[in-house]
């Protein structure tokens, strides 16, 4: 101690001379070095345009919406045709399972199918779908009455004919909608496009239905260029 003071000698040998800097130093010490030898405008116009760079390049070129999610928002109402089998308004299971066993059998199964055959279709889609046996009977009985239905007269009868096929539209707003349109088939007037229901069309969800089966019809008519009609067939 000198007059208060405390005096703090420092030994140079016990300093780490000629330390490797760690990964943060090094950039610290980068950009100061390279102020001292480049105009800071030229750090900041690499900058600027790296930050447009990762802008432009996090735009999507693209956007792309199912029908369905699409057909949940207001669109303007379009002519719709309704059709139903008996089954339809029976007392029977319900629900998303029951729809997907029945949309399957009716996706592929020969338009001429007899019960057994119906049977085994519905079999086969049971035990792809986990449904119940309850869900079994009744999707044989809805596949019958829809075959029977004169929706599959005039199907038997087309000329031209597409079954659980994929589609594409562009719309105003350059969305890409994708979506699987259940039945559409030629006859002498232009397209029918058929979207199967299990539950009732006439429900809350209606609306939205009558939208999606629209946005099928749209996508039919400006791929052919043809007239096309909407129906919804309650199954």
């Amino acid at each position: 101690m000198l007059d208060g003071h405390g005096v703090v000698w420092w030994d140079p040998h016990m300093l780490e001379l000629k330390r490797e800097l760690d990964a943060g130093q090094r950039h610290t010490q980068l950009l100061a070095d390279a102020t001292k030898s480049e105009p800071l405008a030229d750090y900041g116009a690499w900058r600027t345009a790296r930050t447009e760079r990762v802008l432009a390049a996090a735009t999507p070129a693209r956007v792309v919406e199912s029908v369905t999610t699409r057909s949940a928002r207001a669109l303007p109402a379009a002519a719709l045709h309704m059709e139903a089998t008996s089954e339809a308004a029976s007392d029977r299971p319900g629900g998303s399972r029951f729809g997907v066993l029945v949309h399957a059998v009716l996706a592929s199964i020969a338009l001429d199918a007899d019960e057994a055959a119906i049977e085994r279709a519905v079999a086969a889609a049971t035990r792809a779908t986990g449904a119940a046996n309850e869900e079994r009977s009744a999707a044989v009985r809805a596949v019958g009455a829809a075959l029977r239905h004169r929706v599959f007269d005039e199907v038997r009868r087309a000329n031209k004919l597409r079954r659980n096929a994929p589609i594409q539209l562009r719309e105003d707003d350059g969305t890409l909608l994708e979506g699987v349109l259940d039945l559409a088939y030629r006859d002498a007037d232009g397209w029918v496009v058929v979207d199967f229901k299990t539950d009732d069309p006439s429900s809350a969800a209606g609306g939205r239905y009558a939208r999606q089966v629209h946005l099928y019809s749209e996508a039919i008519r400006r791929a052919t260029g043809e007239a096309a009609r909407s129906v919804l067939f309650a199954v």
